[in-house]
């Protein structure tokens, strides 16, 4: 029987490092944000089609429903949620290299760069 090999992605590795701080972390997506789609297709990465389906699911035919992809990374869900005709897409990512590469994809009406946590966001309550 032939042994299936794992895809490895070696930046992925500078991410596992115990300890690693958010400067670090915004470093490493600095770095990958131009490669970032290119490196996922190859591995077949299916969370963001897998996490559009859930979100229509949820939603049925509110297709006009705000929804904040936290965490947009280069929209890559963005993308799978606008194929499935949701238009009211705002983005947050703390990396602003990988929030560039989002916004040229065009499908966002609002992109914030900030991490989650402490800090306020710029999101009005009860939204």
């Amino acid at each position: 029987m032939a042994k299936i090999e794992e895809k490895k992605l070696p930046i992925l590795d500078e991410l596992d490092k115990p300890g690693i701080t958010n400067e670090e972390v915004e470093n490493v997506y600095a770095r990958w944000a131009k490669d970032y789609d290119k490196d996922l297709e190859d591995l077949n990465y299916y969370a963001p089609a897998n996490n559009a389906n859930e979100v229509e699911n949820a939603l049925k035919d509110k297709k006009d429903a705000l929804i904040l992809d936290a965490g947009c990374g280069t929209g890559l869900a963005g993308v799978e949620l606008s194929k499935r005709g949701f238009h009211n897409l705002h983005a947050l990512d703390g990396s602003s290299e990988m929030l560039e590469q989002a916004k040229q994809k065009g499908i966002y009406k609002k992109t914030m760069c900030a991490l989650l946590g402490p800090n306020r966001l710029d999101i009005p309550d009860s939204t």
